[in-house]
């Protein structure tokens, strides 16, 4: 290598030398390993634009038109926060309702409905319910007063691994776990995403993948599109393998297009999360390991590198709601530094770090990103004696989240979603 440089240097300028070098570590740090199959990708804004917004793999918070829906106390009650008055309300109008029991509009039962699984779709409220080992997809009028159970979609347990998207009174029900919980880890078997009519209850699969170690996450509507993301594991793995979480890398992007129903692979590479810029037909995404990048869906070019990833950042979910870029760690830090260092960056489209807003008492839970109005969350809090007190919801306005360094506990009464005795109880 050095006798190499010699030659260089003998014949151009060292200056030159310089400043090719400069250039070529420049682009070196700032191409991703990401590769781009398809570029001009069409994703007009359409209804489902704000639906992008929230968190994905959890999905506790869903935005109505003046307020939002919630799921609170283990599970068993269906609440609205007014975004005007910032009011918490169980959904219920009955008069002199305790909000305990089955006659109440709000009250969901004891475990009946999955956690983490509340959307809001052209004036219902949607939730999914365990029907004996099935997941159904329920709808719910805004006062909670009707009931209707649309369809069983696919086996689940009563954690909530299913993940909705609606699009064109279509809702698109997946399993993000896939088959990486099956009793043998190493048995190929089918993962699936699909389609319900939410008018008269068909159901269908549009995409299907058979293979070991599989599934698909953070799926996206963006104007004609489903976008979506599968993840494989690199090698075998054996029952009760804890290593899992290590093994398993993204394999690309998907789109499914409505119209078409075609699938395709647009992006390639370990792609932990993205959004997607519709206005301006960018793409942010992290790649595991290297951070954050912005690219044009326009052209073909590579990604520019925009936010480095950091010890206790090196995968994260994320959201764009428009202004911001957001960056959640909170699962990868639980996972992989001890919890240190759980918070949510906020980002701007030119990859300045704005904020960062710690978890609080640096606690795990969910950040729900929200819309341009508002973002939630819900953290264990642990109690003073360390006994426990419960998961607590919190709220940050979104015309603070640049200055903001706490969060706000979304009401003054604790609102469990599930406590550690119940957690105990599940794990037995």
């Amino acid at each position: 290598m050095k006798k190499r440089w010699k030659i260089v240097a003998a014949v151009v300028p060292v200056v030159v030398i310089v400043l090719i070098v400069a250039v070529f570590v420049l682009r070196s740090n700032q191409q991703a390993g990401i590769r781009m199959i398809k570029s001009d990708i069409n994703l007009e804004a359409g209804e489902d634009a704000y639906q992008s917004c929230w968190a994905v793999g959890s999905h506790n918070f869903a935005r109505a038109e003046n307020g939002y829906y919630f799921m609170a106390d283990n599970g068993k009650s269906l609440m609205y926060f007014d975004a005007s008055t910032k009011d918490v309300i169980p959904v219920c109008a009955k008069p002199d309702c305790k909000h305990d029991d089955y006659d109440c509009n709000s009250y969901l039962g004891k475990g009946e409905y999955l956690l983490f699984s509340v959307y809001y779709y052209n004036g219902y409220v949607y939730v999914l319910k365990n029907n004996m080992g099935n997941a159904q997809l329920v709808q719910i009028s805004e006062d909670g007063a009707t009931r209707k159970g649309i369809c069983d979609v696919l086996p689940t347990e009563d954690a909530g691994s299913l993940d909705v998207v609606f699009h064109d009174n279509k809702a698109y029900i997946y399993d993000h776990c896939g088959n990486f919980v099956d009793a043998d880890a190493n048995k190929e078997s089918e993962v699936t995403i699909k389609e319900v009519d939410i008018n008269n209850g068909s159901v269908r699969t549009v995409y299907s993948v058979t293979a070991m170690n599989a599934g698909f996450f953070n799926a996206r509507s963006y104007g004609d599109k489903l976008l979506f993301l599968m993840q494989m594991s690199r090698d075998k793995l054996g029952q009760g393998d804890s290593t899992i979480e290590k093994l398993m890398e993204t394999q690309g992007l998907y789109a499914y297009d409505y119209a078409s129903g075609e699938t395709e692979l647009i992006m390639e590479g370990n792609i932990c999360d993205y959004s997607i810029d519709e206005t301006n037909k960018i793409i942010y995404y992290f790649e595991s390991g290297k951070g954050l990048y912005k690219q044009s869906l326009n052209n073909g070019s590579k990604g520019e590198l925009i936010y480095k990833a950091e010890k206790d950042c090196m995968k994260c979910n994320m959201s764009y709601d428009g202004s911001y870029i957001y960056l959640d760690n909170t699962d990868w830090a639980a996972s992989s530094t001890g919890g240190k260092g759980m918070s949510c960056r906020v980002i701007d489209t030119d990859g300045n770090l704005v904020n960062r807003i710690d978890n609080p008492w640096n606690g795990y839970g969910d950040i729900y990103f929200g819309d341009d109005r508002y973002m939630f969350s819900n953290f264990f809090d642990y109690g003073e004696d360390g006994s426990g007190a419960g998961t607590m919801f919190w709220y940050i306005p979104k015309d603070e989240v640049s200055t903001a360094t706490e969060w706000t506990r979304l009401t003054d009464k604790s609102i469990h979603l599930i406590d550690e005795l119940e957690l105990r109880k599940r794990s037995k």
